[in-house]
């Protein structure tokens, strides 16, 4: 998750220096990144709506290797492999390039995404879509004369897009990596950003980051569920959290928001805790720093920016201890697509512990929400994309006494005008639109597995990854048990932690 910075500078959210680093390691995470690479090309790309443009990097071989622009890179050959940020909005960075085999992967193709990074304009969400992204991957390998992507590596929300690409293009997919397994659905946003306190379920915190929570569904004939909601379906309501999400929740106020009809504000509206079924109630919290993030207020953005930032740094590096003992588990859990077994990789050795007769239910430990039939408190999108205004520096508003601000507030309010924090942004304005941003994908969808089953597949999962916790791994594997899935017993969330980088590499 990306630090809050107050310059236009973009700085990579997952850097090691920002990381928190596990005390010790598994002496089987021992792969690091690669040397840096040449960069080959760089460019921008003006999308078809006109309203976008998309910056691009290509990436050669290691640059002790090569000169930078003495290659041609319509004349090398090698693997193409495509990198998609998380997010969303986090945007690009050339480690990324790092995590590829420059003796087997010869170009290495980054992008930032619509609205992020240094495609312009920063912070927009005006046809700004998954649809829209996934077709941005395709005219950009069109763009580049790309016959397929031999590879597409993609973290956290970075994930979605590569499963969403590769279903709707699956002939230009020959392999795909997964980092952090993300599907964007509405139990993994309330899980995330939501509250439910009020809810009706019966289930306790144990405080063990693993809940014991029983909720029950009932499936109709739209593919939704009624639940009743256990508090532990919300990492807010985990008691390691509890200053953390106050903190959250303060850092949006009455006074800097704009409110209208999307604001959801008022704690004492019992149709708000009575109506915990549509979601309102668990998400007041989110609706409040969309129109803080996404209002015309820029002292306001940058403050919800700042806590937003906070919140997410402490959910990724929350411990927790899972509910046996790690050393039982080994360093690395492995469905294995092929054999179709659990192998349990301890240092240098394996033990086969399950077959597929009962691989759903040998990591069900690790799940942090009932699992259910299909998908839940799916909601109509009470928001709708919003343009982002030019921000022009004010002149010092004149006091009473007629003198003018002082010469801090007068500077704060200019750095907040040029502040664009587009992850923040962009994070929550997918999250708050969640059913119209997936409304056409169904990942998890039989028809939609089917196009993509003939493409090998290995996902790292962090089994403490509090972020996009493994319930996600654990559906993907079941819907599509020909892919290989990892899961790290002592890894969270961040590409750069030493034991996910590690399997990763």
């Amino acid at each position: 998750m990306t630090q809050p910075h107050q310059e236009e500078k973009i700085v990579d959210s997952h850097d090691p220096k920002t990381c928190r680093r596990p005390k010790t390691a598994p002496e089987s995470s021992n792969r690091t990144l690669y040397p840096p690479r040449t960069l080959l090309q760089n460019g921008t790309l003006v999308l078809e709506d006109s309203l976008h443009c998309l910056y691009y990097e290509v990436y050669g071989p290691s640059s002790s290797n090569t000169t930078v622009g003495n290659d041609d890179p319509s004349k090398m050959g090698g693997k193409i492999a495509l990198s998609l940020h998380g997010g969303p909005g986090a945007g690009c960075f050339p480690k990324h390039a790092q995590f590829f085999d420059p003796e087997k992967y010869h170009k290495v193709i980054l992008f930032d995404q619509r609205g992020c990074g240094r495609s312009t304009p920063r912070g927009e969400t005006r046809l700004n879509t998954l649809q829209l992204l996934v077709q941005d991957i395709e005219t950009l390998r069109e763009h580049l004369d790309v016959d397929a992507f031999d590879v597409v590596l993609g973290g956290s929300w970075g994930s979605t897009l590569a499963l969403a690409y590769a279903q709707s293009f699956p002939m230009r997919v020959r392999s795909m990596v997964l980092r952090g397994v993300c599907l964007f659905r509405s139990r993994e946003i309330d899980w995330l950003f939501g509250n439910s306190g009020s809810g009706t379920g019966s289930g306790t915190d144990t405080g063990s980051g693993t809940g014991t929570g029983t909720g029950t569904g009932t499936g109709n004939s739209n593919g939704n569920d009624t639940i009743h909601y256990d508090k532990t379906f919300c990492i807010s309501n985990k008691k390691e959290l509890a200053c953390e999400w106050k903190k959250f929740v303060n850092g949006v106020s009455k006074n800097d928001i704009d409110h209208d009809k999307n604001d959801i504000d008022d704690d004492n509206n019992e149709a708000n805790h009575d109506n915990e079924r549509d979601g309102t109630s668990t998400r007041r919290v989110l609706y409040k720093y969309y129109n803080a993030l996404l209002g015309p207020d820029p002292l306001a953005r940058a403050k919800a920016a700042r806590s937003w930032f906070q919140w997410e740094m402490s959910v990724a590096s929350l411990s927790i201890e899972l509910d046996v003992k790690n050393g039982e588990l080994g360093d690395v859990i492995v469905w294995n697509g092929a054999r179709r077994v659990w192998v349990v990789k301890q240092g240098n050795d394996d033990q086969v512990v399950g077959t597929q007769k009962y691989h759903n239910k040998y990591l069900d430990f690790l799940r942090k929400w009932p699992k259910l039939s299909s998908d839940t408190m799916m909601l109509d999108s009470p928001c709708r994309p919003t343009g982002i205004q030019p921000l022009i520096s004010q002149q010092p508003v004149r006091c009473e006494d007629g003198n003018d601000k002082s010469h801090s507030d007068a500077k704060e309010t200019t750095a907040a005008e040029t502040f664009i924090p587009a992850q923040a942004m962009l994070t929550c304005f997918y999250s708050v639109n969640q059913e119209f941003i997936m409304e056409n994908f169904d990942l998890l969808k039989n028809e939609n597995i089917e196009r993509i089953r003939h493409i090998p597949c290995i996902a790292v999962q962090g089994a403490k990854d509090m972020i996009c916790p493994p319930d996600s791994a654990l559906d993907l594997v079941e819907a599509w048990p020909e892919m290989e899935c990892r899961f790290v017993t002592e890894g969270k969330h961040s590409m750069y932690d030493p034991r996910i980088m590690s399997e990763l590499i």
